[in-house]
């Protein structure tokens, strides 16, 4: 992508310094070589004993002429770009689309669609638009796709999981957008209702979609042959099996070298790594730390490490008996032993007990002041806890979670069950296709305790959990209630002044810490591998283009 100069006053460099914190930087173990870079939050690399360096000499091929295999854990089910937002979604919609603002590999802002803007004031941004740009299908890109892609994602609905909209991007809009208009074919005004100090990061996830075609085409037509902008074309989605694409040779940003690219998807990690060591796929996530030894040592292979944007907890439904007793979820937060939990991560992992990421923005001012308020492990208190509570002879318990979403969840339920069950809970762990976990117990509410991650490429309150699990307008699960943890949130959107910004959400967390609202777990690295011959640098928000890998030859 082609630098352009970005016209910003004050206010979007405040947002920019909202929105972003230190990003960490992805390591890469070449093929008789681990590189490690320490970052200041001392994530613990796992290293091999007498490494010797060897010097790779490798020239970038400008073409792929073979088809990429990328395995990935997750399944997907639709390449509509605002019906779903979910990690696997984003990855591989925005190799099709394009959005007006975008991360580059680094997590800086650039410019997308939008070639530059600046902001009036607090309440008022004007954009203006890459002239020339093409749709797959040959439509120009204008003003008129901005205002449509926005009125769609607002799109009301009665029915469905993001009542009044269809989509869920529309309760992120609907507090803040008063207007967009466009002030000629290549301007466009959006109009606040309110300051939005993490309004550009925002809009790098939402997608720019052709006017004209879905409307002649439908949304249930688009959502199966989608088109945009981006650096590859759609050529098949197979459920449950795999999203295939083919480069765009007219993209606006250079053609991507790599031509021909497949998601496969595989959810158990020893499949994925036994389908890379036969050369059936050639990239895997969610790589687990006693398979990197033997990856490490393999001349074929490459593999690299990024500190993760993604934290896991586990979800405690306080709308239901036990978990509407405080003392209750108290006692859980007690009886796991989380260094327990960490060890099993040979390294890769560390805790990580707040609803932040030490990425967000204001978690290096509050986060220490917090400490006296998280549980370390102590079984006896929650046994005291419990009988407190009424339940010294314990109760049974059900703990769900997505089989194969999460790094070594399966296994942590299990260690989880077994610390309980020394406290007196009966637990059993109920491990769910993750179409099946999503939409029966998560989006319907109806689990106990619930094992979930967040993710957070904004680098703000804004982008995770807090949002995501407690501001009822907003919120993807339905599991806790607390009116001042939601008041705060809504103050913490809009507040411009960064120390105030900062005081809110301290006061969130501190309150939902008190409350022991959830259980708050780590924080894991990703761990990749892959052929030899891929030159690539993972990103730190873990999505994986295939736009920013080339192939080498020696």
């Amino acid at each position: 992508m082609k630098r352009q100069s970005v016209v910003l006053v004050m206010f979007i460099v405040v947002c920019l310094l909202a929105a972003c914190g230190p990003t960490p930087e992805p390591q890469v173990v070449e093929k008789d070589k681990l590189v490690t870079q320490i970052v200041k939050e001392t994530v613990i690399v796992a290293g091999t004993p007498e490494i010797v360096e060897k010097v790779i000499t490798a020239t970038p091929a400008p073409v792929s002429q073979r088809e990429i295999v990328i395995a990935t854990e997750e399944t997907l089910e639709t390449v509509d770009p605002h019906i779903d937002i979910k990690s696997l979604n984003r990855n591989v919609t925005s190799m099709m689309f394009d959005a007006l603002v975008w991360r580059n590999a680094d997590m800086q802002l650039v410019p997308g669609l939008a070639e530059s803007w600046e902001a009036v004031d607090n309440l008022t941004y004007v954009f203006h638009l890459r002239k020339g740009v093409r749709f797959h299908n040959g439509e120009e890109f204008t003003a008129d796709d901005v205002l449509f892609s926005f009125e769609r994602m607002q799109t009301p609905s009665a029915d469905g999981p993001y009542a009044p909209y269809k989509f869920r991007i529309g309760r992120y809009l609907e507090p803040f957008v008063a207007s967009i208009e466009a002030l000629d074919e290549y301007t466009v005004q959006f109009n606040l209702k309110a300051p939005w100090p993490i309004f550009l990061p925002r809009l790098t996830v939402w997608a720019i979609v052709p006017q004209e075609h879905v409307q002649a085409v439908g949304d249930e037509e688009f959502a199966r042959h989608p088109i945009g902008t981006g650096p590859y074309r759609f050529v098949e989605l197979v459920i449950d099996d795999h999203f295939s694409v083919e480069a765009n040779e007219d993209y606006w940003g250079g053609a991507p070298s790599l031509k021909r690219v497949a998601f496969k998807f595989i959810p158990e990690a020893a499949t994925r790594v036994a389908a890379l060591l036969a050369g059936e796929v050639d990239v895997i996530s969610k790589v687990t730390p006693e398979d990197m030894p033997r990856l490490i040592a393999d001349r074929d292979l490459r593999v690299a490490t990024a500190d993760s944007f993604s934290y896991s907890y586990y979800i405690l439904n306080s709308f239901k008996p036990p978990f509407d007793d405080v003392r209750v979820r108290k006692a859980v937060n007690y009886a796991i032993d989380w260094d327990a939990i960490i060890a099993l991560f040979e390294g890769y992992a560390v805790r990580n007990p707040l609803p932040a990421n030490v990425f967000d923005f204001g978690y290096a001012e509050y986060a220490d002041g917090l400490m006296q308020y998280t549980y370390n492990y102590d079984p006896d208190k929650a046994r005291a806890l419990l009988a407190e509570a009424g339940y010294a002879d314990g109760f049974e318990l059900t703990i769900s979670l997505p089989k194969g979403q999460y790094a070594k969840g399966d296994e942590i339920a299990l260690a989880v069950a077994e610390q309980l069950a020394q406290v007196g809970i009966k637990a059993t762990v109920e491990s769910l296709e993750a179409v099946v976990y999503e939409d029966t117990r998560y989006r319907a509410g109806e689990m106990q305790m619930g094992y979930y991650a967040s993710g957070n490429s904004l680098f703000d309150p804004e982008g995770g959990a807090l949002v995501v699990q407690f501001d009822p307008d907003r919120a993807t699960g339905n599991f806790y209630r607390n009116d001042k943890v939601a008041e705060l949130i809504h103050q913490g959107a809009q507040i411009v002044d960064l120390q105030e910004r900062v005081d809110v959400y301290r006061q969130a967390t501190q309150l939902l810490l008190e409350d022991a609202a959830y259980v708050w777990g780590i924080r894991s690295m990703e761990l990749y591998a892959f052929s030899a011959d891929i030159d690539w640098k993972p990103r730190s928000d873990t999505r994986i283009f295939p736009q920013e890998m080339t192939l080498i030859t020696n």
